[in-house]
């Protein structure tokens, strides 16, 4: 399932957002995996205790979000697009 962060009622990077989300499907937060191309959303997520997943956008190399060009260390994946992090998840 995909839930878009803004539908929590909340923005990204409130533990409020993610966890209403997980809660909402009825999970556990290590049963999600939060994917996004910013770390700082990812940090947020895995501190909520959800898997994370980056996908790296090349637009993000601009020198105004230069720190999002790479994963940041202890994401779960590090892909370049969704195919990739389905083969990874064995999909």
């Amino acid at each position: 399932m995909i839930y878009w962060l803004t539908g929590a009622n909340g923005s990204s990077g409130w533990p409020e957002a993610y966890l209403g989300a997980v809660d909402m499907l009825g999970l556990e937060p290590a049963q999600c995996l939060m994917v996004a191309s910013h770390n700082d959303d990812l940090r947020a997520a895995a501190a909520c205790g959800l898997r994370t997943a980056f996908i790296r956008r090349p637009a993000e190399d601009a020198e105004d979000r230069i720190e999002d060009a790479r994963a940041a260390p202890g994401v779960d994946f590090a892909v370049e697009n969704m195919v990739e992090l389905a083969e990874r998840l064995g999909c």
